[in-house]
């Protein structure tokens, strides 16, 4: 029988197949892809790659700040290095391999506790979710048609009170003890990354520079409009962006394929944009974010921080370990009882489970 992180990675394949042969057959419908040409066009191209080049040193940064908190002082290139590593790998391995990678060639480097590393992962994720989330509910309600009326007002309503309704039950079951020791060890590891940034001294260092990194990577969405021939602005930039972050909460393989790509083929329906322009404009964007990115992470990898082997042994290592935390979390052991390496294993399935543009 499959394991679960098997019956995960199978069910990210068919969700990205399914949605790409999808779209795939409404963009041929449009007509011939037009690519981006002429000078201006690669101009504007090239100012997209040096500005979504610079949100990793935002990132890079904020990496950093976080890792200091923890007590692990790396350099600024480094934190930027290996996240540019992290994020090819994460174009061209399944399930969010590349946060696996960076915190196994980061505890290499530093000799610094994995688990200290993943904890530092999931308060990027919560800073994320807050930034990018908040801008969803905003776009969502100027560039979809405001709130949502009738039938969609009472599905909002039932789905707001299920997600109460599901929040209460889960406090019950902490406070009364009722849940098993694996999973309470991922719960405690999860409140405390917000412990981490409720007490942290550069809580607003590290919301300014999250804010930061998503204005780069919007304005990024903005200049690719202008190399593909799409008319958008700043507001209606973020809400293509924030749109297409949660798409890519849904499971699907490397590079986001499918879930990314109809995020923004349907906000570009929503923003009333010429559908024989959409093709062109997820053609433009992925280029300037992913290929890149890749390659300069490639170069990365290969040239400072052990190659393609280092790669497999970071492989290696996150499926061994998730292995061990699997079994122990089935025995119900307490995370406190299993090795450092093991804990970051399963700290990382809660990693793999959240959402941003991480790119």
């Amino acid at each position: 029988m499959l394991a679960r992180r098997h019956w995960f990675t199978l069910a990210s394949a068919v969700i990205s197949i399914v949605t790409i042969y999808l779209l795939y057959g409404w963009l041929k419908s449009q007509g011939e892809l037009k690519l981006p040409s002429g000078k201006e066009a690669i101009a504007w191209m090239a100012l997209g790659v040096v500005v979504y080049l610079c949100s990793f040193i935002v990132r890079g940064l904020r990496w950093k700040v976080l890792l200091n908190e923890v007590g692990v002082k790396p350099p600024l290139h480094e934190t930027t290095g290996l996240l540019t590593v992290g994020y090819a790998a994460n174009t061209l391995l399944p399930a969010r391999a590349g946060d696996a990678v960076r915190v196994f060639l980061m505890a290499q480097r530093t000799e610094a506790s994995a688990s200290l590393m993943v904890s530092t992962l999931i308060a990027e994720r919560l800073l994320d979710v807050v930034v990018l989330g908040g801008a969803f509910v905003i776009t969502s309600l100027v560039f979809a048609g405001g709130l949502p009326q009738g039938n969609r007002a009472i599905i909002a309503l039932v789905l707001l009170g299920v997600g109460a309704i599901g929040l209460a039950v889960v406090t019950w079951a902490i406070r009364s003890d009722r849940l098993p020791a694996g999973v309470r060890g991922i719960l405690r590891d999860a409140s405390l990354a917000v412990r981490q940034l409720r007490s942290s001294r550069h809580l607003a260092a590290v919301a300014t520079l999250t804010l930061g990194a998503w204005f780069l990577e919007a304005c990024v969405y903005l200049i690719a409009s202008k190399a593909a021939g799409v008319e958008l602005h700043l507001g209606s930039a973020l809400y293509i962006l924030s749109t297409a972050a949660m798409f890519t909460m849904i499971p699907s393989g490397p590079g986001f394929a499918g879930t990314m790509d109809g995020a923004i083929a349907f906000t570009l329906h929503v923003l009333d944009e010429p559908k024989r322009l959409v093709g062109t404009y997820i053609f433009t964007v992925r280029f300037i974010i992913f290929i890149p990115i890749t390659v300069l992470g490639g170069l990365l990898l290969v040239l400072r921080y052990g190659g393609f082997a280092a790669l497999k042994a970071a492989r290696k290592a996150q499926s061994a370990e998730n292995e061990e935390a699997e079994a122990a979390a089935k025995a119900h052991l307490p995370l406190e009882d299993l090795p450092t390496g093991e804990i970051a294993a399963v700290r990382a399935d809660e990693v793999d489970t959240a959402d941003a543009a991480s790119r």
